[in-house]
């Protein structure tokens, strides 16, 4: 790592070309230091069509070391249509896998948390039901409470005369076959 640090020294003593900012940007890209490639990789205009191939790709490397995947697929798509090279083309696949990998591990977190919304709301919903059911029952058992008072005041009233039976002295000869 330290042999990388003091070669891209030396490389940036030299006077500026193409091939010389992409010696530079590889030793920045070995050592770590991704933005500093990345912006010379990008700043590097050449006519070999073999050095842009190689920025190109390299390019796409740095982008995927920083996780800036759509950047890192530009890159290697543009060098592909340069160069048809088999390392370029499995790097833009494993980029691409790692960028449906995510798609569909962040739409399972969505559908996980949609559910679990869905369970919260739900147990809201049951709490709601038993506090109503609680006020109804209790409301029920107030108003049977009402109820079995005014059952016992009416117990407790002397019964009207009137509404007793009572035997008559002329009775009917059909009386016995009533049925009340």
């Amino acid at each position: 790592n330290s042999q990388f640090q003091e070669a891209s020294k030396e490389f940036s003593k030299l006077d500026s070309n193409a091939q010389r900012d992409y010696d530079l940007a590889n030793s920045y890209y070995k050592s770590n230091d991704y933005d500093k490639a990345i912006d010379l990789y990008k700043n590097i205009n050449s006519s070999s069509k073999d050095l842009e191939f190689k920025k190109l790709h390299n390019l796409g490397n740095a982008y995927a070391k920083k996780e800036d995947f759509q950047n890192a697929i530009n890159s290697y798509e543009e060098a592909l249509k340069i160069q048809n090279d088999p390392k370029t083309k499995e790097n833009l696949e494993l980029v691409k896998k790692i960028v449906n990998d995510k798609k569909e591990q962040n739409n399972n977190q969505q559908n996980e948390q949609k559910q679990e919304n869905k369970n919260q709301q739900s147990q809201n919903s049951k709490a709601e039901n038993k506090e109503s059911k609680k006020e109804e029952s209790k409301a029920s058992n107030e108003n049977s409470y009402e109820e079995e008072k005014w059952l016992k005041q009416i117990e407790n009233q002397k019964t009207n005369s009137l509404l007793k039976k009572m035997d008559s002295q002329n009775a009917s000869p059909y009386q016995n076959n009533k049925p009340w």
